[in-house]
Formats: C-alpha cells, sequence, structure tokens
C-alpha cells in the first residue's frame, strides 16, 4: 500500500518485480504512466457519511449542534476521508473549539493560499 503518492517517479522504485504481486497506490494525481495500472477514480464521501465521520471522531454532539458549520468543514475537506480525519481529530484535541470555529479557521487557511 502506498498512499498519497506524487507522482510515477516516486513510486517506480518501490513497485515489485515479482510474479504474483501487488500494490494499491492512492494519488490525488492520476499515475496513468504506471505500466499495468489499472486506474479507479475516486470522489469524496457523499455529504451525510462525511458528516457522520467527522461525528465520530469530533463527537456527535458538537457537530449536530451545528450542521451548516459541518458541512462547511465537509465542503473544505472535499469529502475525503484522511482530510476529515484531521479535521476530526483537530477539534476533539481542541475542546474549546465549536465546529464553527474549525470552519472558521478552515476557510482562512484555504482563502490566503
Amino acid at each position: 500500500m502506498l498512499d498519497d503518492a506524487g507522482s510515477e517517479a516516486q513510486v517506480r522504485p518501490l513497485l515489485p518485480s515479482g510474479p504474483g504481486c501487488g500494490v494499491i497506490i492512492t494519488s490525488r494525481n492520476r499515475l496513468a504512466g504506471l505500466d499495468g495500472a489499472a486506474l479507479i477514480d475516486l470522489g469524496g464521501l457523499p455529504a451525510v457519511a462525511s458528516i457522520e465521520l467527522l461525528a465520530q471522531i469530533a463527537g456527535h454532539e458538537r457537530i449536530t449542534i451545528d450542521l451548516d458549520a459541518a458541512r462547511h468543514i465537509v465542503a473544505q475537506c472535499g469529502g475525503l476521508p484522511v482530510a476529515l480525519r484531521i479535521a476530526g481529530a483537530r477539534l476533539a484535541s481542541r475542546r474549546q473549539w465549536s465546529a464553527r470555529r474549525l470552519a472558521d479557521r478552515l476557510a482562512e487557511l484555504l482563502t490566503s493560499r
């Protein structure tokens, strides 16, 4: 399993060469230059599943108290499970933060790029 690969050049040296071997590679980029690769495009999680994942990590009460903020967090994370887990963990570790505060901070970060 190779997660979040940046390019074909990054993963080529890591690919097994023996028969019967397989590798799962995740990437935000299409790695179409890898011989024998089967490409599968996966989108983000649906909104309901994204909010549920965020709630499981950060706490259901904190998320359901401000579903609008939770929707903004989900949108800013693109429904990507890893991004939602990071956002949820950040919220869970900062008990004084509301979902709105996290949504606002994410918006600031994304607009400052």
